[in-house]
């Protein structure tokens, strides 16, 4: 008789563990789920700022009849606020290339340039 009590506790006990581990593991798969969303959110919010960026600089081009040295010059012209890092927090990189020509880059979410996740805008 005491061996079938052991045996029914030890079956629930595995029950339980079961469905410990199962609610676990569906809000393991929720946890990642929320983390990839925000992460697009955060990579959209940044092209958003980058071409928010742009046009200011297509902006200034057509007024000034040249591309800004650097941001800075932008916001003189134009007061830029938190445009200039993107949703991780890093500086947006800005290269002048040529007397109409810009690229804008976000390091990405590893926060590394010249790395797979940079974003890049340019004219």
């Amino acid at each position: 008789m005491k061996l079938k009590g052991f045996l029914v506790i030890l079956i629930l006990v595995g029950v339980g563990v079961y469905f410990l581990y199962m609610m676990t593991a569906e809000e393991g798969k929720k946890a990642k789920q929320d983390i990839q969303s925000f992460d697009r959110v955060k990579k959209e919010l940044t092209v958003t700022n980058m071409n928010t960026l742009k046009k200011m600089i297509i902006n200034f081009i057509a007024q000034k009849g040249r591309t800004p040295q650097n941001l800075k010059e932008i916001q003189t012209f134009q007061p830029v606020s938190s445009i200039k890092v993107d949703a991780w927090g890093t500086t947006i990189r800005y290269t002048k290339i040529y007397q109409n020509r810009f690229r804008l880059v976000s390091a990405g979410k590893d926060g590394k340039f010249e790395t797979e996740d940079d974003i890049k805008v340019g004219n």
